[in-house]
C-alpha cells in the first residue's frame, strides 16, 4: 500500500471517529449507574441458557469502573481473555496503520487453537449447570 495523502486522511478520520466513539463509552459507561439500559441476551431469552457472553456488557461496564471483582461474577471468561483480546486488537490497528503483515505466532499453533476453542466450549456448558460449583459462571442477577 501507497502512503498518499488520501489514505492518510482515511486512515485520521477513522483514528478520529474510533476515538470519540470509545471516549463516549467511556463517558457513557463511567457516569451511568443505573444497569437497566442493558439488552437481554437474546439467546438466553429464547432458550433460557447461557451463551458464551452473557453478562459481558455488564463485565465491560464493571471494568471501565475499574471494578474487576464484580466483573468476575458476570463473565470470569471475559475478564480473563480480555487482555488477549485487546493485544490481538492493537496487532491488527498496528498491522491497519502501518501496512504491516505482523501475526501474532501462537495463533499459527493449531494446539492453542484448538485449547481456546474448548476452553469456550466448556466455559458455555459449564455455566448453564445448575450445581454449586458451576453456577458462580453464570452472571449474577
Amino acid at each position: 500500500m501507497v502512503i498518499t495523502k488520501n489514505n492518510c486522511k482515511t486512515v485520521f478520520r477513522l483514528l478520529l471517529c474510533i476515538c470519540a466513539g470509545a471516549i463516549f463509552i467511556f463517558v457513557y459507561q463511567h457516569f451511568n449507574p443505573s444497569k437497566e439500559w442493558f439488552l437481554v441476551c437474546p439467546v438466553y431469552k429464547m432458550t433460557g441458557l447461557y451463551c458464551t457472553g452473557c453478562g459481558s456488557q455488564r463485565t465491560i461496564h464493571c471494568l471501565l469502573n475499574l471494578q474487576i471483582a464484580q466483573s468476575l461474577c458476570y463473565n470470569p471468561l471475559l475478564t480473563v481473555f480480555l487482555p488477549f483480546f485487546l493485544y490481538l486488537a492493537g496487532v491488527w490497528f498496528y498491522n491497519f496503520i502501518f501496512d504491516k503483515k505482523y501475526r501474532p505466532i501462537f495463533l499459527y499453533n493449531n494446539k492453542i487453537v484448538y485449547i481456546i476453542l474448548i476452553i469456550i466450549v466448556l466455559y458455555t456448558v459449564l455455566r448453564n449447570i445448575p450445581a454449586v460449583p458451576f453456577n458462580y459462571l453464570a452472571p449474577s442477577k
